[in-house]
Order: C-alpha cells, then structure tokens, then sequence
C-alpha cells in the first residue's frame, strides 16, 4: 500500500509541474486539466492513508460520457 501511496504522489507532482508549465505557457486549458489531475491523484493518495484501501470506482454514465 505504501508503494501505491507513493505512486499517487509522484504522478500528482508531475501533473503540477505540467500545469505550471502549462500556464507559463499561456495553455489554459490544458493547465488546469493538469491541475485538476494533480488534485484527483493526491485525493487517492489521501484515501489510502485515511481508509487503508482503494478509493470507490465512480461509473460514469455511457449515454452523458459524464
């Protein structure tokens, strides 16, 4: 679990430094879908060390796509 801990980290920081890049870039867009995800993945991250297991798999609705 530790290791998936770690992993959600990583990923989260990475993404920030994406957005960051992003907006320096003047990529709006894309800077805050990066932040959005950096966000979600340290929210996982989070999950784990509060619960001890995964986060719930949300379905997303086939007719919306959301």
């Amino acid at each position: 679990m530790m290791l998936d801990i770690s992993l959600w980290l990583k990923m989260s920081l990475k993404d920030l430094k994406d957005a960051k890049m992003m907006m320096e870039a003047k990529r709006y867009f894309r800077a805050a879908f990066f932040a959005q995800q950096a966000v979600e993945k340290s929210l996982k991250a989070l999950f784990f060390i509060v619960r001890r297991e995964n986060p719930p798999i949300l379905a997303r609705s086939r007719s919306t796509g959301y």
